[in-house]
This record gives structure tokens, C-alpha cells and sequence, in this order.
């Protein structure tokens, strides 16, 4: 249960994201992106811990690696697609708002965008936030589908888990509360 909360806050937390413009105050993103982190930390370390519990012993290692190398794959390709909506939406947007202007003039030196005039660099800050905007709408579906995978694990208890697998191995006695 625990994850799929997680996911629903990280999704409403995006939504927010994706709706940012060039004057949206920077409470506002820091607040939204805080709703994306708590949402993600509920997620990450209880699948884990889901994962383990509920492996065989001998298994733990292999299952453990297998979620680790699972979210550093995903974060790598997140960050790919992610990355290039925003590029290709940043460069399409700047050569939609200004076309005569060299791209190539600031790229890598963000310092030379305030040395610009206010008209020309106002067009880039809201080509940026179009950009950065569209990259969270794209992660959306993404939580989406994650809310509906994680919602689609049975839900066991732990205690269950532990009362079926020590069932027949002798408790010492005054023990058996603890479980």
C-alpha cells in the first residue's frame, strides 16, 4: 500500500511540475518537486524491503542486485528520454520565438543569457519552461503505470510471512510472543 501511495503522491507532484511557466515562483517548484521526492523515497526503499522479505533466503542476493540494477537501468533511460523532450523542446522553442537568433551564442554558458535584452531573454525562459514542462508531463504515464503495477501486487503481511516459515522451527520458550 505504502508504494502506491508513494506513487500517487510522486504523479500529483509531477502534475504540478508540468504545469510550470517562466513566472512560477520557486515556492512552487520546490514544493511540487519536494511532493516528487517524498512520493519516490515511500516507493524505493519498501519494494526493496518488500523484495526481501519475501525471497528465500539463498535468493536475497540475486533478487537485491536485480531490483538495484532494475532502478539503475530505469534511471539512466529516464533521464535519457527525459533529457532529450527537453532539449528538443528548449532548441524547437527558442527557433519558434526568435529564428534568427544563434542558439550556439549561449549554449553551455547560461551566464550570457542575463547579458541579453529583456525581450530576447524572456522568449528563452519561457522556451526553457515549455521544456522543462513538457518533461514532467512525459513522466506521468510513467507513475501512472507504476501506481497500476504496484496496486496489482497481492498484499501479504510480514507477520504471515514470518508465522508460515517459522512454524516449524522450535521456538525457545517465551519467545513465540515477539512474533
Amino acid at each position: 500500500m505504502v508504494p502506491f501511495v508513494g506513487l500517487v503522491i510522486s504523479c500529483v507532484g509531477m502534475i504540478l511540475l508540468s504545469s510550470i511557466h517562466a513566472s512560477t515562483s520557486a515556492a512552487f517548484v520546490v514544493g511540487s518537486a519536494m511532493l516528487v521526492g517524498m512520493g519516490i523515497g515511500f516507493v524505493m526503499q519498501t519494494l526493496l524491503y518488500v523484495i526481501q522479505r519475501f525471497t528465500e533466503a539463498p535468493d536475497i542476493g540475486m533478487a537485491t542486485s536485480t531490483i538495484m540494477l532494475s532502478r539503475l537501468l530505469g534511471n539512466a533511460l529516464g533521464v535519457a528520454i527525459v533529457g532529450t523532450i527537453f532539449t528538443n523542446t528548449l532548441v524547437s522553442g527558442v527557433q519558434k520565438r526568435l529564428p534568427d537568433f544563434p542558439l550556439d551564442s549561449i549554449q553551455g554558458a547560461p551566464h550570457k543569457i542575463a547579458a541579453l535584452s529583456d525581450g530576447v531573454r524572456e522568449q528563452i525562459q519561457e522556451a526553457f519552461a515549455h521544456a522543462l514542462s513538457n518533461g514532467f508531463t512525459a513522466m506521468v504515464p510513467v507513475m501512472v503505470i507504476g501506481a497500476i503495477v504496484v496496486g496489482c501486487i497481492p498484499a501479504k503481511r510480514v507477520r504471515d510471512r514470518l508465522r508460515s516459515t517459522t512454524a516449524e522451527i522450535p521456538l525457545a520458550e517465551g519467545t513465540a510472543h515477539a512474533l
